[in-house]
């Protein structure tokens, strides 16, 4: 069964996770351990138990052209969010002239690399896996009109391809930032995964979306642990924090095998 948890934010073991208050957020009551605090509404999620399943809009934010039907229009209940276009090109030939502040010839000033990472090695095979199917469903989370999904996770040479796909759903661009894989892990400690490649940072225009490849080490979890994906806009007004259970790591590691 399916419940809607009608509260502003969300705390996790590792970072609070908080939309900006008008998206609602659906919780799968099989796979989440909640509890109230101090008799507040916050819940206290375990985060290798958290599904987000999928994300949808009210009707008051989907423009009329995009309703599915007539009875939709009549229901007034809630609509799934549209189909997004692929963007050409990760960043806009015009991106420079509207952002003249921002070289996106680099990354963003706070973006942590793993130096010694090879990338005549890792270029080349994340060029040819963001061509690659998807081996992950219902791993995503909305921000800001902006929806985060991680699509798959490939393993090869000792390294983790984590494939994510950025869908702006608003009506201006998202620029994206510094980005930060973490693994939680079953003591308590946490652990940064320093990229040591990222395909690109892209300027998601508005009704389109944007695979975008980050590879680090590959690491031995236990399903019981998980990983947080954060993702920041280049302009500091959205962060996004998607959690990845280790079983679905796991479980994609083990396809890779066979």
């Amino acid at each position: 069964p399916v419940i809607k948890v009608d509260v502003p934010k969300v705390i996790t073991q590792d970072k609070q996770l908080s939309n900006d208050g008008s998206k609602d957020l659906q919780v799968d009551t099989s796979t989440v351990l909640a509890k109230n605090i101090g008799g507040s509404k916050n819940a206290e999620v375990v985060p290798a138990e958290v599904k987000y399943l999928e994300p949808t809009v009210k009707k008051a934010d989907v423009p009329a052209t995009e309703m599915n039907s007539k009875k939709d229009n009549e229901s007034g209940g809630v609509l799934p969010i549209p189909s997004f276009e692929s963007q050409t090109e990760p960043v806009p030939m015009d991106a420079a002239k509207k952002y003249p502040t921002i070289d996106f010839n680099k990354p963003p000033l706070q973006q942590s690399l793993n130096a010694a990472a090879d990338v005549t090695i890792i270029r080349p095979k994340s060029k040819e896996l963001l061509l690659d199917n998807p081996n992950i469903e219902g791993l995503k989370f909305a921000v800001n009109n902006v929806i985060l999904n991680c699509t798959a996770i490939y393993f090869t040479e000792g390294n983790a391809y984590f494939k994510f796909r950025l869908q702006n759903n608003g009506e201006v661009d998202f620029l994206s930032g510094p980005m930060m894989l973490t693994w939680n892990k079953k003591s308590g400690m946490k652990g940064k995964l320093n990229p040591g490649f990222i395909s690109s940072f892209p300027v998601v225009q508005p009704g389109k979306q944007v695979d975008v490849m980050y590879v680090t080490v590959n690491v031995s979890v236990e399903d019981s642990e998980a990983f947080s994906f954060e993702l920041t806009d280049r302009l500091g007004k959205t962060k996004i924090s998607l959690l990845i259970p280790g079983l679905e790591y796991n479980n994609a590691k083990n396809k890779a095998r066979n």
